[in-house]
């Protein structure tokens, strides 16, 4: 031996590697565009004894609801949903 003593218990690393992504949030709002989101961990396995991170995202976000809101009006949502799916032009006298 000389004068250094050896690390008798020196562990190999370990390298960060990505969990499964968790299920979609509810989007925030029911219409005209929200957004929800997903997260994962790196836990499988986390790193270790100087082991790399994980490298990417751990947060992922999009778009959601992106169609229009209904119109409700004096007649209600049903009338108005008839209106668009049965009527080429509706006009409505008040």
């Amino acid at each position: 031996m000389s004068g250094n003593s050896p690390d008798l218990f020196e562990l190999p690393s370990v390298d960060g590697n990505w969990g499964e992504w968790s299920q979609w949030t509810n989007c925030d709002v029911s219409c005209a565009g929200g957004r929800r989101s997903r997260q994962r961990a790196c836990t499988n396995p986390k790193p270790m004894y100087g082991g790399i991170d994980c490298s990417g995202d751990a947060h992922q976000e999009e778009k959601c609801a992106t169609y229009p809101c209904p119109i409700i009006d004096r007649f209600g949502l049903n009338q108005v949903k008839f209106f668009q799916q049965h009527c080429v032009l509706s006009v409505i006298i008040y």
